[in-house]
């Protein structure tokens, strides 16, 4: 039987977290016998390795496992999209927590709209253990009250999103040289700068958001790191320097603030314009980072 779906799993130091991903992948409805999963473990240097493929056996789908020194997202996705044998690509990354149908209820709307390049779910409130995890959540408020059910030109990134793979391969797919986050940003934007368009849809997903801020603000540097190649590739994301700066992250946080408390009514959204504050400073300080190492100086 033709594989339809195929999973995609990029892995990088996470063996305590593998078992609650490929216990989601497991659960979907969606015929396992049409589905195939590609793991990519991208250099760990813990036991993620073995886990996988102890994990793997246990999850009745057909499965392949790569393992390789640290080369960076943009690498490792390429990888999965080189091998995929299915139509659709769902990437499940580390924290995603999808719902039992998000498989079916995506490949269904993606047959019955071809010119979806993207699909992705809206980004539930997870009720997370700490302040910390809430107030990452907050954040996808405004986003999902504005473009839930309907096409967007905002940039959704791989994680909990179903590409397909006609449109990634046809745009070259991701870029090898992007080694910090922002390799799903990149190949977003060339997605739909070649006519596909970007669905987010009404199904619920969640993501499990670190629980520490020096997890989170490692998280923000990397991003930073890795958005420099995209704003020196792409002319357009150029606005992304202004929109990235400590000050538009305070006004930001302020604008998440008044949808996020007015949905939630938890005092804890006050921290919020200080919260994004404090993630731009460290973007750009990736950003900066990235700078230096292509070019040798500020």
């Amino acid at each position: 039987m033709k594989t339809k779906v195929t999973i995609g799993i990029c892995a990088k130091n996470c063996q305590n977290d593998l078992r609650q991903i490929t216990e989601r992948v497991t659960a979907q409805d969606f015929p396992h016998e049409k589905m195939e999963v590609i793991f990519v473990d991208d250099g760990s240097t813990d036991n993620t390795l073995a886990e996988i493929q102890k994990l793997a056996q246990k999850m009745h789908i057909n499965y392949k496992v790569h393992h390789h020194d640290w080369k960076g997202l943009g690498f490792s996705r390429n990888v999965i999209l080189k091998e995929a044998q299915g139509d659709y690509i769902v990437w499940v990354d580390d924290g995603i927590l999808i719902p039992k149908d998000y498989v079916t209820k995506h490949v269904e709307f993606m047959e019955k709209n071809p010119k979806i390049g993207i699909a992705r779910g809206f980004i539930g409130l997870y009720s997370g253990p700490n302040r910390v995890v809430t107030l990452e959540n907050m954040g996808q408020l405004p986003f999902n009250n504005k473009f839930a059910g309907k096409t967007t030109i905002k940039l959704p990134g791989a994680g909990g999103s179903v590409y397909r793979v006609e449109a990634a391969r046809f745009v070259g797919g991701f870029h090898d040289a992007i080694k910090g986050a922002g390799e799903d940003m990149d190949i977003d934007y060339r997605i739909l700068s070649a006519g596909w368009q970007i669905y987010i849809s009404k199904v619920e997903f969640f993501i499990e958001h670190h629980e520490s801020l020096r997890k989170v603000w490692k998280k923000s540097f990397w991003y930073g790191y890795g958005a420099h190649f995209a704003v020196h590739k792409h002319r357009s994301f150029r606005q992304t320097l202004i929109k990235s700066n400590p000050i538009a992250g305070f006004i930001e946080g302020v604008l998440v603030f008044s949808v996020a408390y007015k949905q939630t009514q938890k005092k804890i959204a006050l921290f919020l314009p200080l919260y994004y504050f404090s993630k731009r400073i460290v973007w750009c300080t990736g950003f900066l980072k990235s700078h230096i190492d292509a070019y040798g100086h500020i």
